[in-house]
């Protein structure tokens, strides 16, 4: 199979001597033996006739987007953006933490809980991943009517998953980044510090590598 014309997600990149097991349909392997680039097609991987990959130390001063360089200093490939030469993410990186924003909801959802006892859920989450799994960078804001002991906790699909994090009665943001696959509930749920206390959370937002979709529904809900 050879491909002269091709449109891939430039965004994950396999670097290594031998075909890839992983044959993921447009999954990009640079292959340091022969030094060329391949894609697959699902079922193999196939040279990517058209693609030039710049291999040296320095920053090539050709910067035509889309343009790849493998750093032999580094060993690390990047792409360009058509003003700069940006790291493609690798096997050995495939969760390093992109501040790229995916995702905004600025939706508040105010929440009535009448009991200190237990977690309430804000909003959920359906996660459509692009590159399958992925680390992201979750943010938050939260406030409470009670001063102290309020918690809110990330969850995935229905089991709490991140760290329990306290807040007042200003709007505080939160931020924890944490694993999630395509397919996934993201869910944030809140808990007050004394009974009778209204929760609210706002703005929200999620970091990661590429496009990123998601249903959201905010909603009151217990355990």
């Amino acid at each position: 199979m050879a491909i002269t014309d091709v449109t891939v997600p430039v965004k994950y990149v396999k670097i290594q001597a031998t075909t890839p097991t992983d044959l993921t349909e447009g999954r990009l392997w640079y292959n340091t033996t022969d030094n060329k680039t391949y894609v697959s097609d699902g079922s193999s991987y196939g040279a990517l006739g058209s693609i030039y990959v710049y291999r040296q130390a320095t920053t090539p001063d050709d910067l035509t987007e889309g343009m790849l360089w493998y750093n032999t200093d580094d060993g690390k490939i990047y792409s360009s953006d058509g003003i700069n030469y940006n790291i493609i993410k690798s096997s050995a990186d495939k969760y390093r933490i992109s501040d790229d924003l995916a995702l905004s909801w600025d939706a508040e959802i105010i929440i009535d809980a009448p009991s200190q006892a237990q977690y309430y859920k804000a909003t959920t989450i359906t996660l459509s991943m692009p590159l399958g799994t992925d680390t992201i960078r979750i943010k938050f804001s939260v406030d409470s009517d009670f001063i102290a002991g309020n918690s809110a906790r990330i969850y995935k699909n229905g089991t709490a998953f991140g760290a329990e994090q306290s807040f007042g009665t200003t709007y505080t943001t939160l931020s924890e980044d944490l694993e999630f696959s395509d397919g996934d509930t993201l869910e944030i749920w809140l808990k007050p510090g004394i009974d009778g206390y209204s929760l609210k959370m706002k703005e929200l937002r999620i970091y990661g590598y590429g496009s990123l979709n998601a249903n959201i529904n905010g909603e009151q809900s217990t355990p």
